[in-house]
């Protein structure tokens, strides 16, 4: 057994870790949004392009401006900082995740993962100060939810932690029908779930149509096809970790053996999955919402598989197991009370719907557009400086509007020609 005292080690290195954790996520999410807004200024910019094409010369004039000045420098700026977000972010992320994996060496499963609730609260704050978030008495609740159902599941849960070699890991794979059990039904509760995201998200951006409860079902049916993959990477390592222990130990030299390596490529390939989903899905949900709900479902399967896996829970007693599923309940409910009211997802336009626009409210103008689009047109412009008069030709082609998602349209200036 390991020291008594030894999971006050793991306690302190999972708090670090699971702070940073947070925080690189908000400062992804961070970049993220930065991108979209960049984005977003983009296509106003084409769509007020498009506008200048139907209504006359001085639009199209001043979109051009808009086109040729700034903006381009401003994009420029913001896309070197939004990326910087995201990498910083990232580095975060990891240093955290190494804290996270060193503290499993110190405590049961079970005990260490349901400590990185303590990200929840850091949460609310980096939420207010990083994304500039209003906080709503709601959300406060939710958070306190979800913390007093982590408090709980630590009291009831196995403070204790277990030497163990490559050969006793293999064996509670072989022969833990309880853990196999869980695995089928993970891999069930898995199939659904992504079925259900892939089927909401394509009514969504495909179909254009938002379906019952979209807002809360959609980021939550992806939550928990990520999580309860991604949190298999936890149990890998904690094996690892295991591992480590039992070669500094002297009890088996497990680098020289298979199943470290096996382990190790396991948890490799677990970790970059959930890292592209995490990614994922703070590009595509608020922040505000997805952090949390990603990181309550990590916890949760990480202590259920934890607990499973390594038997922790054979020594339960009637009133740890009451605590235990009270704890999840609450959580549960934290996380439904973490969705905004009034989040709105992304719906993506239907490209056809800007040429089809041009011409409400404006139908004369467009009709004479259309009708000599290929046409050259003439103007002069006078003008009396200090009694001399000068004259601007001014030869505009008009083109025939080139065929992109966002129905733009593009007015070719060719020549600007002044005499006196």
């Amino acid at each position: 057994m390991l020291s008594d005292y030894g999971w006050i080690i793991g306690i302190a290195l999972v708090v670090v870790g699971s702070i940073g954790n947070n925080l690189g996520n908000n400062l992804v999410s961070l970049g993220h949004s930065m991108a979209m807004k960049n984005e977003e200024e983009e296509q106003q910019i084409k769509d007020n392009a498009t506008a200048a094409s139907t209504e006359g010369l001085e639009s199209a004039d001043d979109a051009c401006s808009d086109m040729h000045t700034g903006s381009p420098t401003l994009m420029s700026s913001d896309t070197g900082v939004h990326k910087s977000y995201r990498v910083i972010g990232t580095v975060i992320f990891v240093v955290g995740s190494l804290f996270t994996f060193a503290s499993f060496a110190f405590g049961a499963q079970s005990l260490i993962a349901s400590l990185e609730s303590v990200q929840f609260v850091s949460n609310v704050i980096f939420a207010k100060y990083v994304h500039k978030e209003k906080i709503t008495i709601r959300m406060l609740l939710a958070t306190l939810s979800i913390v007093a159902g982590n408090v709980m599941v630590v009291i009831f849960s196995s403070h204790k932690a277990q030497r163990y070699t490559s050969d006793k890991l293999i064996h509670l794979y072989v022969t833990n029908t309880a853990y196999q059990a869980y695995l089928c039904l993970a891999f069930l509760l898995w199939a659904f779930t992504a079925w259900l995201y892939s089927s909401y998200f394509h009514s969504r951006m495909v179909l254009r149509q938002l379906r019952w409860n979209h807002s809360f079902i959609e980021p939550l049916a992806y939550a928990i096809s990520s999580t309860i993959i991604g949190t298999q990477a936890v149990l890998n390592s904690k094996s690892l970790a295991l591992l480590i222990g039992a070669t500094t130990a002297g009890t088996k030299n497990e680098f020289g053996f298979w199943y470290m390596y096996l382990m190790l490529s396991t948890w490799l390939v677990l970790v970059v999955f959930w890292l592209r989903r995490l990614d994922l899905g703070l590009s595509l949900f608020p922040p505000l919402f997805i952090i949390p709900v990603m990181q309550v479902f990590f916890v949760f399967f990480a202590i259920l598989c934890g607990g499973i896996y390594f038997q922790e829970f054979i020594t339960f007693s009637v009133t740890q197991y009451i605590g235990f599923c009270l704890g999840v309940v609450l959580i549960l409910m934290g996380v439904y009370g973490l969705a905004p009211v009034d989040m709105v997802l992304y719906v993506p336009k239907d490209p056809t719907e800007a040429s089809s626009n041009r011409r409400i409210g404006n139908d004369k103008v467009d009709e004479s557009v259309d009708a000599h689009m290929e046409d050259e047109c003439n103007s002069k412009l006078e003008l009396d400086i200090d009694d001399d008069l000068v004259v601007l030709e001014i030869k505009v082609k008009h083109q025939q509007p080139i065929a992109k998602p966002d129905g733009s349209a593009v007015v070719i200036v060719e020549e600007l020609d002044g005499t006196i």
